[in-house]
């Protein structure tokens, strides 16, 4: 009874979010020339009916030096009198922007945000009021929402909380903390939701301060692009046409976006399938702990530690930054490894590289792994198992790609491989800019270090020469491995799949730190179910998890490490969070060595010989 209550409180408050929306942003890229008094204006033009609802305008301009520069919002009757030869004195605007000149930077700047309550067509004029030749950029976007929109977001989240908190109270086992983590990150979905009106204009005053004070990457490509290509999609525009500026990936990404949105649905409706892969990831974790270990507890732990990370919370719940979508397909191709379903993995592999090109990195290792699993013996057979899985994956590839590849090809080709050759110049420049990717060489150039290191290690990435080092390492351990039958003599029957989460990691890290276009944060998102399931960094072999009964396996402190190694990167600066990730890895592969090869049994090694020789020598 309670969980049909909450679920029609949630449905009515949908329906009241449900109420029309529009948004609407446009940037001019390049320079804008004005001559001696001249003027320029242009309109907007809302598509749905503006009355009563929540009209917001932010309109942005900025050039060099400081000039007589007018900016004015009119309505329909004044712009009929400006073009009519009025003067603008002579009646009121909507809206006349003041000029801010920054004298740091030479440059005038015209920046202002507001709400509009008229009715009808609104115009932007742009004043020339100098003898002088201006170049100017702008750009200016908009939002429209019904006051219904909050109503219906408020009783909405009271619904679908108190259902999700009914069930949590009536289920059992890890169904209770999973529905728990789930009402987590739907708390910070929900907050999203309600400042999304704000952020589509400004940072809003709740995170603001946040900026100032940590240094997590609040970037909003959601709002900045994603809707924008939503919108394209939705207006039947095909994708990787010239109208998709920036789109960078698969083309399984807008399809999947736009799908959400093709009907009379909320501005947030594009982030289902996100918050829908995030949470469908922690369920994946638990199923591949729950078979590997077969440890209920060790399983719970897996999947909680996945849901209250904070790149699953802040970054796919709260942000809806892409990685999501691509991380939820390449940990479900292992799944189907770990369940012998080995074409159903290559397949869900290639879907996860028609998101986002990262995951064709896994296509070797889950190879090899699949190969090894099938137990074959003979070179024939093991090549016709390689021939058919590879096949398998790129026959997905091409047979989603064909569309695309048919009507614009360059330009799709180009989304893949447009960032591939990177200048050695942009590598040897340092930018401060919070929006621009770092590279392994921004620390160094950041410290000033001497240019023939900076030079150095500009070569080494812009030549892949890191990169495929470490990948080609990670892959030929792998081979070893797999070959040398060194699993045998271990306990777990599955740790052949538990070395390859384990090597998956590095080779995460490895594209974090030297991919060479640069990274960001979120990308870590990707990290997070493989350090979710390795959680224990005293047992990344999971033979203890395996060894003891569910009902005896207690928690202990330093199950939090890759929670806590996560906040770390999560709050520290931008330049300095690669080093925590080197040395992270470097104590993992300490951690995972045979003992023999430790360095710190080396060293006790040699200082025992040495003790020897002066006992002998007394």
């Amino acid at each position: 009874m309670f969980l049909i209550l909450g679920l029609t409180i949630s449905a009515i408050g949908l329906i009241f979010n449900l109420a029309p929306a529009e948004i609407k942003s446009v940037e001019f890229y390049d320079n804008l020339i004005m001559a001696p008094y001249e003027s320029y204006n242009f309109s907007i033009e809302p598509n749905i009916d503006i009355s009563g609802k929540d009209f917001k305008v932010k309109f942005s301009a900025q050039f060099k030096g400081k000039s007589n520069l007018s900016v004015v919002f009119l309505n329909s009757s004044e712009y009929e009198n400006f073009i009519a030869n009025d003067s603008i004195e002579n009646y009121i605007t909507i809206r006349i922007l003041k000029e801010n000149y920054d004298l740091s930077r030479n440059v005038t700047i015209f920046q202002d945000s507001f709400r509009i309550t008229t009715k009808g067509i609104i115009y932007i004029l742009i004043l020339n009021n100098d003898d002088t030749v201006l170049f100017l950029g702008f750009n200016y976007n908009y939002t429209i929402i019904s006051p219904t929109y909050y109503y219906g977001l408020i009783v909405m989240s009271v619904g679908f909380l108190f259902t999700f908190g009914m069930l949590a109270w009536c289920l059992n086992g890890w169904k209770r903390y999973f529905i728990i983590g789930v009402n987590i990150n739907l708390t910070f979905f929900f907050i999203h939701i309600a400042i999304l009106p704000q952020l589509l204009i400004e940072n809003p005053s709740l995170i603001s301060p946040l900026l100032d004070i940590t240094h997590f990457e609040m970037y909003r490509d959601y709002e900045g692009w994603y809707l924008e290509w939503v919108d394209l999609f939705k207006n039947g525009v095909f994708p990787y046409s010239e109208e998709y500026a920036h789109y960078s990936y698969g083309p399984l990404f807008i399809l999947t976006l736009g799908m959400f949105n093709l009907f009379t649905t909320p501005i947030w409706s594009p982030a289902i399938p996100l918050f829908l892969s995030t949470i469908g990831t922690g369920y994946i974790v638990y199923l591949i702990s729950k078979k590997t270990t077969e440890n209920e507890k060790y399983s719970i732990y897996s999947m909680i530690f996945y849901l209250i990370n904070p790149f699953t919370i802040i970054y796919s719940s709260f942000l809806w930054l892409n990685p999501s979508i691509f991380t939820f397909f390449v940990i479900l191709s292992f799944y189907f490894v770990l369940t012998q379903k080995y074409h159903l993995s290559m397949l869900f592999l290639g879907i996860g590289v028609l998101y986002k090109q990262f995951a064709l990195f896994f296509f070797p290792i889950l190879l090899l792994l699949l190969i090894h699993e099938k137990g074959e013996k003979r070179i024939k057979m093991i090549m016709k198992y390689v021939f058919y899985y590879t096949m398998i994956f790129c026959f997905t590839l091409l047979l989603i790609s064909l569309p695309f590849l048919i009507t614009n090809f360059q330009s799709y080709i180009q989304s893949y491989t447009g960032n591939i050759a990177i200048p050695i110049e942009y590598l040897l420049t340092f930018d401060m800019d919070q929006g621009k990717a770092i590279n392994f060489n921004t620390f160094f150039l950041l410290v000033k270090a001497p240019k023939v290191i900076t030079f150095i290690i500009a070569y080494a990435l812009g030549f892949y020469i890191l990169l495929f080092s470490c990948l080609l390492k990670i892959y030929f351990y792998t081979l070893e491995y797999l070959i040398s039958k060194r699993n045998i003599m271990r306990s777990n029957k599955n740790s052949s799949f538990i070395e390859t989460i384990f090597l998956s990691i590095l080779i995460i890290i490895s594209i974090q730190l030297f991919y060479p276009r640069g990274s960001y944060k979120y990308y870590l998102i990707l990290l997070v179910p493989f350090i979710s399931i390795l959680f224990d960094f005293r047992d990344l072999s999971l033979l203890e998890a395996t060894e003891i009964e569910g009902k005896k396996y207690k928690f202990q402190k330093r199950y939090l490490f890759p929670l806590i190694m996560s906040w770390i990167i999560f709050l520290s600066s931008r330049y300095i969070y690669f080093w925590i990730l080197i040395i992270w890895i470097l104590i993992y592969l300490y951690l995972r060595a045979p003992k023999e090869n430790r360095i710190k049994t080396r060293i006790e090694f040699i200082i025992r010989k040495i003790k020897t020789k002066l006992c002998t020598i007394n």
